[in-house]
């Protein structure tokens, strides 16, 4: 994780933009987890969430996309060009762990350590570029 803060500029880029896509840490803890508890009962890997959920909810778009439909240009739940972090992770591993690793990185104790003298940002200001979001899984390149 790059440790650059986030800001609240939503900068003038094309909507096609990688910085489009990332979803904010809220919603991805929140709402996308509550909204398949499978996730957690089962101990989905990455992997699964994909094949389970993922291809599932969508139709030959990504769940940015869908999110980009369904939500409204205007919503919070993406980035928009705003700042993010990209998380690199392997599709093998439980999706929980993921979760938790995101948990710990930004709770407001680690972020005293690398953002020193600066607030600790919330969950809702930070975004998170997760390809298994981002790009289409029907059509993956």
């Amino acid at each position: 994780i790059t440790h650059s803060a986030p800001d609240a500029i939503i900068h003038d880029r094309d909507p096609g933009h990688i910085s489009y896509c990332a979803v904010s840490l809220e919603w991805l803890l929140e709402d996308f987890i509550a909204a398949n508890p499978v996730i957690v009962h089962k101990n989905l890997t990455t992997k699964q969430v994909v094949k389970d959920i993922i291809l599932k909810q969508t139709k030959n778009e990504s769940y940015c996309e869908m999110l980009q439909r369904t939500k409204g240009p205007r919503s919070d739940v993406l980035s928009r060009g705003r700042s993010f972090y990209y998380l690199s992770h392997t599709w093998t591993r439980p999706f929980t762990e993921m979760i938790m690793m995101l948990k710990e990185h930004f709770s407001l104790e680690e972020q005293s350590r690398w953002r020193p003298g600066q607030e600790p940002l919330g969950w809702d200001e930070i975004y998170i570029w997760l390809d298994v979001l981002a790009m289409n899984q029907h059509t993956p390149k």
